[in-house]
């Protein structure tokens, strides 16, 4: 059933909430600073990676509804390149963007974005939590371990996959660091699984200037095979950053105290989303995003809210990563040498509502581990992009292409 395709990309990680975390690394009061240039790489490799999933997907699905953060796939996959060596290491950091980084840069540039970024706005609230859940009695290299809790903060504790009452704790975690959001990542857990790495991030704010409620009203959305439904349409005329295109008009709203915002890419008539997405890249979004100006209009939003789950073995693959997934070649020696390991699964499940006050989304991803067995109107009413980030540096935070709302 069409309804509607929605692309979340999320590149700003945060510190766990339940842990107290060594910033000392960070001078007192540069939360409000420019990028460093390797800082600006790393974001830059970030949504490059995610525009590129983005299309596989799409082009893989194109009439399916999808929800996915490829950055919070990326933080998760960026825990488990510290333990990757040889052909696996080399494959996973071009997927991921990394090969103008040293594996130091890589790491330590992740720990001051997350900083710098997730402090950005008091008005703006996201989190990302990193875990790590072994296998008990299953022997990990310390190197592995003491990287992931500095950089990445995360979690790690010895579990008894056995025990019953183990998938229930790993998605509590979960469900606890999503706000409930996403209340579970796995359903069991096989007797190979020896390590779970995850990822969960939150994200919650309010437009800077919100909607009326009393403006809001049903409208027809016209979707991309010529059917229409009725929606509920956000209201209101203001002053929005806009830009216009040959094929889109652009319109950014800026969350909290505008460090945040989403951009919003509606296809003008004869071209679609998949259109757009296939000639935009990181370069091209950088070139769209210094072009907004102010124009006073009316703009209609839909309202709509999503949840959806993948896996993304196959989408890894097919980007370069196949190695990691390879049961006889993958290398994660770096995690413990005397086993043949490789990654069985990267499960994802993200979740989206955007209304008249602001946005409130989720998303959790799971690398598992196992052992081998071997001036205008515009009214938003067609198939439109959109996209959250931070202004100052353009970074992407989420970007999505919504087909029909649904509430």
């Amino acid at each position: 059933m069409k309804k509607f395709v929605v692309f979340m990309l999320i590149v700003i990680i945060v510190s766990l909430t339940m842990c107290t975390r060594d910033f000392s690394m960070f001078p007192d009061g540069q939360t409000d600073r420019e990028l460093t240039s390797l800082e600006k790489e790393l974001s830059s490799s970030s949504s490059e990676f995610g525009f590129q999933m983005f299309r596989k997907i799409l082009q893989d699905q194109p009439d399916s509804s999808i929800f996915i953060s490829p950055l919070s796939i990326s933080m998760a996959l960026g825990m488990t390149y510290n333990g990757a060596e040889g052909e696996t290491e080399n494959a996973m950091r071009t997927v991921l963007g990394y090969e103008n980084l040293t594996d130091e840069q890589i790491n330590a540039n992740y720990a001051s974005l997350i900083h710098l970024l997730t402090n950005r706005d008091e008005n703006v609230q996201m989190t990302i939590a990193n875990s790590i859940w072994i296998r008990e009695g299953f022997p990990v290299q310390q190197d592995f371990i003491d990287l992931n809790k500095k950089y990445f903060n995360a979690r790690v504790d010895n579990l008894d996959f056995s025990s019953s009452e183990a998938v229930e704790i790993i998605n509590n975690w979960v469900s606890q660091n999503t706000n409930n959001n996403i209340e579970k990542i796995i359903n069991k857990i096989d007797p190979l699984v020896v390590m779970y790495l995850i990822n969960a991030i939150y994200f919650k704010a309010f437009w800077q200037y919100p909607f009326d409620t009393e403006k809001t009203s049903e409208g027809w959305f016209f979707k991309q095979n010529g059917d229409s439904v009725l929606c509920a349409f956000m209201q209101q005329e203001n002053s929005f950053q806009y830009v216009g295109t040959d094929q889109f008009q652009a319109v950014d709203l800026t969350y909290g105290q505008g460090s945040f915002s989403m951009s919003l890419l509606l296809p003008k008539s004869g071209y679609t989303v998949t259109d757009i997405i296939s000639d935009l890249n990181k370069n091209e979004w950088d070139t769209l995003a210094d072009q907004f100006s102010p124009v006073t209009m009316i703009l209609k939003i839909p309202k709509f809210t999503l949840e959806y789950n993948i896996t993304l073995n196959e989408v890894l693959k097919s980007l370069g990563m196949d190695t990691a997934f390879d049961e006889i070649n993958a290398d994660f020696s770096g995690i413990n040498p005397d086993y043949q390991l490789y990654i069985s699964n990267v499960l994802h499940k993200s979740f989206i509502q955007v209304d008249e006050e602001g946005t409130e989304a989720a998303a959790a991803t799971s690398v598992e581990v196992s052992l081998t067995s071997v001036p205008r109107t515009v009214s938003f009413n067609h198939p439109f992009i959109f996209i959250i980030r931070e202004r100052s540096s353009n970074t992407i935070l989420f970007m999505g292409v919504m087909q029909e709302p649904v509430e």
